[in-house]
């Protein structure tokens, strides 16, 4: 059982995770591409702006 204590926390770069899938870290790097602020600060119709342009 893991305690506060001895609990290590590290950042991982999702864009060289090997336990994200090629496609899905692609994908995930169309959505960030020339993001001027974060996906969750965008109003609704500005992500879905977002992610369309992301699937085309």
């Amino acid at each position: 059982m893991a305690t506060e204590s001895n609990m290590e926390t590290r950042t991982v770069d999702p864009a060289v995770d090997p336990l994200i899938d090629t496609h899905v870290r692609a994908f995930l790097k169309e959505l960030n591409a020339n993001a001027d602020e974060p996906l969750e600060k965008k109003t609704p119709e500005a992500a879905r702006a977002v992610l369309s342009g992301a699937q085309a």
